[in-house]
């Protein structure tokens, strides 16, 4: 998925607790000030429309509004990166989370390497294969980076902890 597609999912499906918000109130939450301000960002967002464009400012409010990756996450796959979410950690973090993130980890690694193993047991790694591995290791990359806040949290002086 690329950034149009995914700032155009975003678009399609930005909801609230209560429900979808609709192009009209994520336009006028963007900032979008007319009368066809819902019309205005389904242009801004629709895949074959080369004159109206999301600026860098919306796509960016509309990621907050929605709360929703996939913008950030299809420009990070399209510079060759993977993006990490770190965890909200709160004030009670131990040594027994830190254990149960090892214990995460080595399974994710478990996991991985079955995954790999079969996904490349016949020379040729499909797409699902791809999509799995891909899965998998975003999972081990996630639970690694929690593991190190956590430990910053718990050793770190609280100024080296927020860097």
């Amino acid at each position: 998925m690329n950034v149009a597609q995914a700032a155009y999912l975003v678009a399609h499906e930005a909801r609230t607790e209560d429900g979808k918000i609709g192009f009209d109130v994520l336009a006028e939450m963007l900032g979008i000030t007319s009368r066809s301000a819902g019309q205005i960002l389904r242009n801004k967002v629709d895949l074959n429309n080369s004159v109206n464009h999301l600026t860098l400012k919306e796509a960016v409010r509309m990621t907050d509004l929605a709360n929703d990756n996939r913008i950030l996450e299809a420009w990070a796959a399209e510079r060759n990166c993977v993006l990490v979410a770190l965890p909200k950690v709160d004030e009670h973090c131990d040594n027994e989370e830190l254990l149960s993130k090892f214990t995460q980890i080595l399974g994710d690694l478990g996991e991985l390497a079955s995954t790999h193993r079969e996904a490349i047991k016949d020379g040729v790694v499909n797409d699902r294969e791809r999509h799995d591995l891909e899965h998998v290791a975003a999972a081990a990359h996630r639970h690694i980076q929690e593991l190190l806040t956590l430990t910053f949290r718990i050793y770190c002086p609280s100024s080296a902890a927020e860097k």
